[in-house]
């Protein structure tokens, strides 16, 4: 092509409607033989971006090509470096565009584009027009092993200390993806991880509570190594506990309460404890059975109305049995197979507190006494009076009757199926 002299090179230059070389749409079309053929002849080509600033290094990196990859930057015949640009829009980088795992080649393709010298390894510490590096995108589209690799570099822990437009480092990227692996390699990074905080001063367990990555909540409040993050406070005062119950996760607010060290009196700017905002956030929806005077209608809705709906399903049971008999077995039993299920599947809210860990936190921080609502007394009288007062509105009582109800139903249901089938003459 070169033996073409200058009407040969100028078309090779050429460029179409969108601003693209003949590279570039050699690139766009996964032609890899051509793409080999014009780094070998022409690489000036891989220097000319689009309109919109996309390189083709950053276009082969973005299809996850790894054999475009490496036709436009390895070194020419002589030795010279690949004169490749590595623009892409929006300020990316070809690194940027190398983290966004959808082939599973994110690695290798990262590990070509860092090896090509000079330009790979600076590529690191580039942002986009958001601020962020490829670390930031890496955590939140790549594999771990894409992570460990930009970690393993001379400059990682400078790569670790970098924040994006929104003062979000790295750490806050891996809280709201959920990344327990990455935080932990971060965290060795940064030992100092704990005060590193975004533009709202929120840490990385302020993030995880906000987007309600309840595992990697688990995971640090049960990590002594983040013990300083449990109480901490954002600008505006507010700990992970009153977020949580801002945003309305009660997991999360029973995982936080379950650890010893959380505070729950802490007040934010605004006066409010999470308590405070707990109401806040039910209030709007459950107003109603809050008013003065209706309390005892907001006990029979929560409480009592289940428990007779639960004794209607189970005498519509047994009132289909006495009156079909014998004979009917295959319907008897459809019959009891379906009012389990309703019993088991109707009523889901019966099982909700027991499954968000509130009896545990109650137990941790109370004792027994907060299960059944009784302080201690100096009399027996005080203590009677407690019980028939106060029990009734425990958190043992109300959350306990319902479910040993539905499941001494079940189980007669479930004896009553059996019976039919082994003694259908019972």
């Amino acid at each position: 092509m070169r033996a073409g002299g200058e009407d040969a090179a100028a078309a090779l230059r050429a460029r179409n409607c969108l601003g693209a070389t003949a590279l570039y749409e050699a690139v766009r079309y996964r032609h890899v033989g051509v793409v080999d053929l014009l780094m070998s002849e022409a690489p000036e080509l891989s220097a000319l971006p689009t309109e919109d600033g996309s390189s083709p290094l950053y276009l082969a990196a973005a299809i996850q090509s790894l054999e475009m990859v490496k036709a436009i930057v390895r070194p020419s015949l002589d030795g010279t470096t690949s004169p490749a640009s590595y623009s892409g829009p929006e300020g990316r980088t070809a690194l940027h565009a190398a983290t966004f795992n959808t082939r599973g080649i994110s690695r290798e393709i990262a590990q070509e584009i860092l090896n090509w010298e000079p330009e790979g390894p600076a590529l690191l510490t580039k942002v986009d027009s958001s601020g962020r590096t490829p670390l930031h995108l890496a955590i939140r589209h790549s594999s771990d092993s894409v992570i460990d690799l930009f970690l393993n570099v001379p400059t990682s822990e400078e790569l670790a200390r970098m924040s994006d437009n929104h003062g979000s480092f790295p750490v806050h990227v891996a809280a709201i993806a959920g990344r327990t692996a990455a935080i932990d390699k971060l965290a060795q990074k940064c030992p100092d991880f704990y005060e590193m905080v975004d533009a709202q001063g929120r840490n990385l367990l302020h993030c995880a509570v906000q987007h309600n990555q309840y595992t990697l909540v688990r995971y640090i409040c049960q990590n002594d190594t983040f013990s300083m993050l449990l109480n901490a406070v954002d600008y505006y005062g507010n700990t992970p506990l009153h977020l949580a119950a801002k945003y309305g996760f009660p997991g999360i607010v029973s995982l936080l309460l379950q650890t010893m060290t959380v505070k729950s009196c802490i007040a934010n700017k605004d006066g409010l404890t999470a308590q405070d905002l707990a109401i806040h956030e039910l209030l709007p929806r459950r107003e109603a059975y809050y008013i003065l005077g209706r309390r005892e209608y907001y006990f029979l809705g929560n409480t009592l109305l289940p428990l007779a709906a639960l004794l209607t399903i189970a005498a519509f049971a047994f009132g289909f049995h006495l009156v079909l008999g014998a004979g009917n077995r295959g319907l008897l039993v459809f019959v009891y197979t379906v009012c389990l299920a309703t019993v088991l599947l109707g009523f889901p809210d019966i099982w909700v507190p027991w499954h968000l860990g509130l009896a545990k936190a109650i137990w941790r921080r109370t004792g027994w006494r907060g299960l059944v609502k009784i302080q201690k007394s100096r009399s027996s009288l005080d203590l009677l009076r407690q019980l028939l007062f106060n029990f009734p509105r425990s958190f043992l009582f109300r959350y306990l009757a319902a479910p040993l109800f539905v499941a001494f139903v079940s189980a007669t249901f479930v004896i009553a199926i059996a019976l039919n089938i082994a003694l259908p003459n019972y």
